[in-house]
């Protein structure tokens, strides 16, 4: 049997993150004239509307209430499987190999849990009149189990508390690097039609950044400069991870 490549295994570790998640495209962020392309690659219309992802098969369909419930209850033992897999690995490569990976896939779990954070706290704007108390409970879940796994992978690999927790994300940052790759992952689309969607929904979000600075607010990262306000702060990250990791309170600055 061969070896499975770095390449190759990092990318399973990728696909667990992606599998079966639950999200919505919020319509009032998306150019007019890419909207008929979005529901071409996505299959269905996955604007204001509940979608799960289905990696391994390709897919994307409908939330439905109660059917999706076991597929998010095993969410939780599908990323612990990835905590152990690379606790594994990290005895089977060298060093600067692992903390690469290491360091590009807690990268991306750390960007699941904001997005999931924030899909669940944006329900009521974006999904209106459809939202129930059980709709509601499932993006909760789904952000503890992000939450948690996060968690996890700080205790284990970084007991130094050596971690630098991102204040928030920038929409350029989102729009040219983790949606394109959420999209080609769970849809395997060509990229020159994410591209042109980037392109186009950067535009858009740059100029509902002057207009509608409420829609976009809290999405604030350290690269290209651009100053935005966090969705999470600076203080409430350090207080997550005080209390969450090395059970110490934060400190109050009220």
């Amino acid at each position: 049997m061969n070896k499975q490549s770095l390449d190759d295994f990092y990318d399973s570790l990728i696909e667990v993150l992606i599998h079966e998640i639950v999200f919505y495209v919020p319509r009032e962020l998306i150019p007019e004239k890419d909207v008929a392309e979005i529901n071409r690659m996505f299959g269905i219309d996955p604007f204001n509307e509940l979608v799960v992802i289905d990696v391994y098969r390709g897919g994307r369909f409908k939330y439905e209430q109660g059917t999706y419930k076991p597929l998010l209850v095993a969410k939780h033992g599908s990323l612990e499987k990835n905590l152990f897999k690379l606790l594994q690995k990290k005895s089977e490569i060298a060093p600067f190999e692992f903390n690469y990976i290491l360091d590009k896939y807690i990268e991306q779990v750390e960007f699941y849990h904001f997005i999931t954070s924030w899909l669940f706290n944006h329900l009521a704007l974006y999904i209106e009149n459809k939202v129930n108390l059980e709709i509601q409970g499932d993006f909760q879940l789904q952000y503890n189990y992000y939450k948690k796994h996060l968690v996890d992978l700080i205790k284990h690999f970084y007991p130094s508390n050596d971690y630098n927790f991102r204040e928030g994300y920038d929409p350029m940052e989102i729009l040219e690097f983790y949606l394109p790759d959420f999209m080609a992952r769970g849809g395997k689309e060509q990229r020159e039609t994410k591209d042109k969607i980037v392109n186009d929904s950067t535009e858009i979000i740059e100029d509902e950044n002057s207009t509608k600075t409420n829609q976009v607010k809290g999405i604030k990262g350290k690269v290209k400069k651009i100053k935005k306000e966090p969705l999470i702060s600076a203080k409430a990250s350090d207080d997550f991870i005080l209390e969450s990791v090395f059970n110490v309170k934060g400190i109050s600055t009220d």
